[in-house]
């Protein structure tokens, strides 16, 4: 089976199909290599698209991503002012160690782990250093190199549109996206895609945005949890796929947001790692 089997559309909206189950999991599960430029990315993004990721995975599929990892201000910072990205680590790390070992981002951050450490994933960063700028490229390429045109080169998949590498971008939010084909008239335009890509993956040729490495210390910290073998990964695949429960505020986050709200909701919230800012924050 190839990507033409598919018999895929030219355009993917909510209104017209489902993006995830008709497009992104079959392409997905059937690539061997995945070229992304993606404005944010999130881990839980292997979550929606967890069957052709397995699949991807299982193929010994390779992922390139370049994306705008959300690091810590005192980084974006540092990497305006010259520092070299090896030495940051930003809050990730930090969040990572108060997550619980089956903590619902945790998971999915071990597959990354596994991706990275079997060589199937590389990430890079992109940085505008303009004041509230933003890299906001939304490109996906998707190649089958068991399947050749008859110029030699893989058989390709292509996308721009405004869809995220995130669980949201694929499974909840409105988003739209053109498709482009290696073997018929969309080719011309998947050219674009590719151009662009390399451009971003290489560093040559930007204007205005800067490419570096993901920082060593980030991704050491994403080798460290990822699973021993593959039986170990499929147990993770397999906590991974259930929801997230809905969470139950303990006391000392309670006892935070009663006192800011009793002081006429002014105040700062001093919170240690692991004690659960973020639920006290939408609580």
């Amino acid at each position: 089976m190839t990507f033409k089997d598919l018999n895929l559309k030219d355009q993917y909206s909510p209104e017209s199909s489902e993006l995830l189950g008709h497009f992104y999991i079959p392409t997905l599960g059937m690539a061997t290599r995945y070229k992304r430029l993606a404005g944010f990315f999130s881990s839980t993004s292997l979550a929606a698209a967890a069957i052709g990721m397995k699949k991807f995975i299982r193929n010994g599929g390779k992922m390139q991503l370049v994306t705008s990892v959300v690091l810590s201000q005192q980084d974006k910072e540092a990497m305006v002012n010259g520092l070299d990205p090896k030495d940051m680590s930003g809050d990730f790390l930090q969040e990572l160690a108060g997550m619980g070992d089956d903590d619902y981002t945790k998971l999915h951050v071990k597959v990354l782990g596994w991706m990275i450490k079997n060589k199937q994933l590389e990430i890079k960063i992109a940085n505008v250093p303009k004041q509230r700028a933003l890299f906001h490229m939304k490109i996906g390429i998707l190649e089958d190199e068991n399947n050749l045109e008859p110029d030699g080169r893989p058989s390709a998949i292509s996308f721009n549109g405004s869809v995220n590498e995130t669980e949201y971008g694929w499974k909840h939010n409105s988003e739209f996206i053109d498709i482009m084909s290696s073997w018929d008239e969309g080719r011309r335009w998947q050219q674009g895609h590719y151009v662009e890509f390399e451009k971003y993956w290489t560093g040559i040729g930007l204007s205005n945005s800067k490419v570096y490495n993901l920082p060593k210390a980030i991704q050491d910290g994403i080798i460290k949890i990822a699973p021993e073998n593959a039986e170990k990964l499929d147990e993770v695949w397999e906590k991974a796929k259930t929801t997230p429960k809905p969470f139950t505020p303990y006391k000392h986050q309670t006892d935070a947001v009663d006192a800011w709200v009793a002081n006429d909701h002014k105040g700062i919230f001093a919170m240690a790692t692991g004690t659960g800012k973020t639920i006290t924050a939408i609580h």
